[in-house]
């Protein structure tokens, strides 16, 4: 028999697409807050899942400026099916998205002043339904056969920023209710995401190993920081530069001229660099922070120096 020339195989692999070659891959619907009817899906691939141990899991929050946005959106499909096949337990997450029925009631700078009084109210609340979600992962953690000590907060653009700030949260004085004393993360994945805090954030040196992808062009969510009075969201470059500082394991990954699309990208290009530092961190290995620049030949000259202006009118509803 005649066998077919590799990269044929893998023209017909990327034609018919990766995830559908797995018959194991497995999604689950569950109601994880009943009051506000919030649900998530959980992808799991039985081929990949260890039955001898625990397996690590993969909370992930959808991106949409805390004003819309889908769980399943086929956007995420790549990574979490990569994930799942990885022998991850991925749970997708709704959250509410207060922002999606803001209608400011002034004009001019007052209703930027609203927007932004609503956008922490938004990320507040978001950032609730996240570790809501956490707890409830907890609870099924034995019927799923789930590592609590193995699970990953992750999210796209607004979903960064919820993960980031429930790590935040988990990191203040008190443990947030639902949560067993004492809990952490394993790591943080953020595509393009913040941390908003009410001066310098807190307790940094304090944070789990964190993944960080951002563009220096984009305008939707700070790549270094933003600060408005006492408030500020304080971005990849920020927290990158803190945690490097404090030597801290983690990753950076940065493309110069790149907007928000640094959201959505690599969940399909870096796949593997984020399997690989996810291993690296739940195995226990130890290493320098990783800080990845890439420069793109013949790019054009962008734009890096927006105004708060530039950002609130890029993120309103």
């Amino acid at each position: 028999m005649r066998r077919l020339p590799l990269l044929l195989i893998l023209a017909l692999c990327n034609a018919v697409g990766i995830s559908s070659l797995s018959a194991a891959i497995r999604k689950d619907t569950f109601t994880f807050d009943p009051a506000n009817n919030l649900k998530l899906t959980r992808v799991t691939d039985s081929d990949a899942l260890s039955r001898t141990s625990a397996n690590p899991c993969i909370i992930f929050a959808f991106g949409g400026g805390f004003s819309h946005g889908d769980r399943d959106d086929a956007r995420y499909d790549e990574f979490v099916s990569f994930m799942a096949r990885q022998g991850y337990v991925v749970c997708s997450i709704d959250y509410r998205t207060t922002l999606g029925s803001f209608t400011p009631t002034e004009s001019g700078i007052a209703a930027l002043g609203e927007f932004g009084e609503a956008l922490v109210e938004a990320v507040e609340t978001a950032t609730e339904d996240f570790l809501t979600a956490t707890g409830f992962v907890l609870s099924k953690a034995r019927e799923w056969n789930v590592s609590p000590d193995a699970i990953i907060a992750s999210g796209s653009s607004a979903g960064a920023i919820t993960a980031l700030q429930a790590e935040s949260v988990i990191q203040s004085p008190y443990c947030p209710e639902g949560l067993p004393k004492g809990f952490n993360y394993a790591a943080v994945v953020s595509f393009a995401g913040a941390i908003l805090s009410e001066g310098e954030p807190a307790n940094l040196d304090a944070f789990c190993p964190v993944m960080l992808f951002h563009g220096d062009a984009d305008c939707q969510v700070p790549y270094n920081k933003l600060t408005a009075g006492p408030m500020g969201l304080y971005g990849s470059l920020y927290l990158a530069e803190r945690f490097k500082s404090a030597g801290k394991e983690g990753a950076f990954h940065m493309e110069k001229g790149a907007t928000h699309e640094m959201a959505l990208r690599p969940m399909k290009e870096n796949l593997f660099d984020i399997a690989g530092f996810l291993s690296q961190v739940l195995s226990g290995r130890t290493s320098d922070y990783e800080w990845t620049v890439v420069t793109v030949p013949g790019r054009a000259s962008y734009k890096t120096d927006f105004t708060i202006y530039d950002y609130i009118r890029s993120n309103l509803p």
